[in-house]
């Protein structure tokens, strides 16, 4: 019995310094969120003192507007930027790689694994080593911006959203983890869908995609 006693101690203890270790690593975790909130609302004189003070002596709740409004902060255009880029970028990435990975997964051709294997394979080119040709590339693609047939004369896509975009809507991890998601799928799925007569399309975006939503949502 004193046995017992004891256990339930010992585990009620360990339990409690557990607990603590798990408040002291989420207090550390959640103060530069604190101290970043707390110093927006600070003057600029204050946030540069030293020693520094915690809490604002006057809480300037006019800096939110001020970084959204001003001219020199554009900080609205630049959300608006990202807004742009991150949601309609993702949704043409979605529309290029799905086809590509639904394709790779589920139909039989000449060269599926070494088209593959070349998608893949782009992943381990470093994204730096990529910025210049992509720029001159985006700089001179023809048709586009003024440019003639030959890639002359405009600006292309430069200084635009779709300059930033399109080198990215065959995202190589985007079709990988897409073709990993869909091979997961049992194929009776899809043998039934042939037998019932169904269209691939419909059968991609009724049947398969709902199952893979997930990796979608990842991606």
């Amino acid at each position: 019995m004193y046995g017992m006693v004891g256990a339930r101690r010992s585990s009620k203890v360990m339990w409690t310094i557990v607990l603590i270790g798990v408040v002291l690593l989420a207090c550390c975790v959640v103060f530069p969120f604190i101290w970043m909130i707390l110093t927006s609302l600070k003057t600029g004189e204050e946030i540069n003192r030293l020693p520094p003070t915690m809490l604002p002596e006057v809480w300037n709740f006019k800096n939110y507007p001020e970084a959204w409004m001003k001219p020199e902060s554009t900080f609205q255009r630049y959300f608006i930027n990202t807004v742009i880029i991150a949601g309609l970028g993702t949704a043409l990435q979605l529309l290029v790689c799905v086809p590509i990975a639904f394709a790779i997964t589920h139909f039989n051709f000449r060269g599926k694994n070494l088209i593959f294997m070349l998608v893949v394979v782009t992943m381990l080119i470093p994204f730096d080593v990529t910025l210049v040709p992509n720029f001159v590339t985006m700089r001179h693609i023809p048709l586009a911006g003024g440019n003639d047939w030959a890639g002359s004369g405009g600006q292309g896509f430069y200084d635009s959203y779709m300059g930033i975009m399109l080198p990215f809507l065959a995202e190589a991890f985007t079709i990988f983890l897409l073709r990993q998601a869909f091979l997961s799928v049992q194929k009776e799925y899809w043998e039934a869908a042939q037998v019932d007569g169904m269209s691939n399309r419909r059968y991609l975006w009724t049947v398969l995609l709902p199952l893979v939503l997930p990796s979608l949502i990842t991606t």
